[in-house]
């Protein structure tokens, strides 16, 4: 594998020098490009997805309700799927650019294109089922932020469902990819074309193209368009004058115990205690206005913050549909397309760049994840929670607090 690299690295350095003296081939320096974005991009998602790992496990261990009753746990999940996904990605890379390139053509017997075979059908399985389940994950990521804004207490008697709901998307997820397994080979380097993992052309294109529509539906179109749906109305109700609705101040006052001192049934009849009493209450009401300010300047801020974080969160996860789109673009026209135009389209040098560029975005999103995991992850920071738990025979006792800022 070092040798690879080394080899890799010496085809840097005479590009780079042919560019310098303007003897470089431009597509050339193009495919150098996509490689080390292909090579960059893995890296450093799987750093900032290590990253967040860490940072949610101390949560796990400082509080494990904490960790599998919010987004937490979601969030744990979609972060160790896409190191996942980039680690496959990054070792397809590798494969094609040290494996195959150093693996001389008798070396390729039936032997070795079995191992091979069976590498590209785990690779390949592993990126779309991973992939998928990021996707889906963003889903219930979207759909625990609008419990947490639209039915707050349902929010925080939350037990066991997130949990529950990512075990059945690994279940669905790991069988609808499953086609994968059947229909991805290994086909050595011959005069037609170099090695890669491709379609095995015996079975019936017809199927192939339906499997790729299915996938490209139930793993990008579903899951967009109700990410779309639920935070459009997070967004709507954080954003519309009529989204929020102060609580009147007797509320804070009842909250906050701010009350009037408790009376003596009997009244004085002196000038002197009718006096005192007068400024007593007046000074308790003074109090209670001031405290009603205090507490609504309080929520105001809160609010902002709150409102801040949900853009946030939601301006991320449409990038990370906007990072998608273009590839499932792409590749829903090529599904579409007939054979030899396919194969026409597909062999073009323009479809190739279109391709690269696509791939590049689509596994860009990972890091897109991992930036939003590491910037702001949702209900697990910055507040505490305290949790009382009393188990019977057969139910659970969930009593949780929050503190306010």
């Amino acid at each position: 594998m070092m040798k690879g690299f080394i080899t890799i690295y010496q085809k840097f350095l005479l590009i780079i020098n042919n560019l310098v003296t303007s003897r470089g081939n431009v597509d050339e320096v193009m495919n150098l490009s996509f490689i080390v974005i292909y090579l960059v991009v893995p890296i450093l998602g799987v750093a900032l997805n290590f990253y967040v790992f860490a940072r949610l496990i101390r949560v796990a261990r400082a509080n494990a309700v904490r960790f599998e009753t919010t987004s937490a746990l979601p969030l744990c999940a979609m972060s160790v799927s896409d190191s996942v996904c980039l680690l496959a990605e990054f070792s397809q890379v590798v494969f094609h650019w040290w494996i195959v390139r150093a693996i001389s053509d008798a070396d390729q017997k039936a032997n070795r294109v079995l191992v091979f075979t069976f590498f590209c059908k785990a690779n390949i399985f592993l990126m779309h089922t991973t992939s998928a389940f990021s996707v889906w994950s963003w889903l219930v990521l979207s759909i625990l932020r609008y419990t947490a804004v639209f039915h707050p207490l349902k929010y925080r008697t939350i037990w066991r469902q997130p949990r529950d709901a990512l075990k059945l998307l690994v279940v669905v997820c790991s069988l609808c990819e499953s086609w994968i397994l059947l229909v991805v080979v290994y086909f050595p380097s011959d005069n037609k074309g170099p090695a890669m993992c491709a379609e095995n052309p015996s079975i019936d294109q017809h199927t192939i193209k339906m499997a790729h529509l299915m996938d490209i539906c139930m793993f990008y179109a579903v899951p967009a368009m109700l990410r779309i749906f639920f935070d459009g109305i997070v967004l709507f109700h954080c954003y519309s004058p009529y989204g929020t609705i102060d609580e009147p101040p007797s509320l804070y006052e009842r909250r906050y115990a701010i009350s009037l001192p408790s009376m003596e049934r009997r009244m004085s009849t002196t000038e002197n205690d009718f006096l005192n009493s007068g400024a007593n209450m007046a000074l308790v009401v003074s109090m209670a206005q001031c405290a009603g300010q205090q507490m609504t300047k309080k929520r105001q801020l809160y609010q902002k913050r709150r409102q801040a974080m949900i853009m946030r969160s939601i301006t991320i996860s449409a990038l990370n549909l906007l990072c998608n789109l273009p590839h499932h673009i792409h590749r829903t026209w090529l599904t579409l397309m007939d054979g030899d135009l396919q194969e026409q389209q597909v062999e073009s040098e323009f479809s190739k760049y279109i391709e690269s560029i696509t791939q590049v975005l689509y596994f860009s999103q990972f890091a897109c994840n991992a930036f939003y995991l590491s910037t702001s992850i949702y209900e697990t920071t910055a507040h505490t929670r305290h949790a009382i738990l009393s188990s019977g025979p057969k139910t659970v006792t969930r009593i949780e607090s929050r503190d306010d800022e």
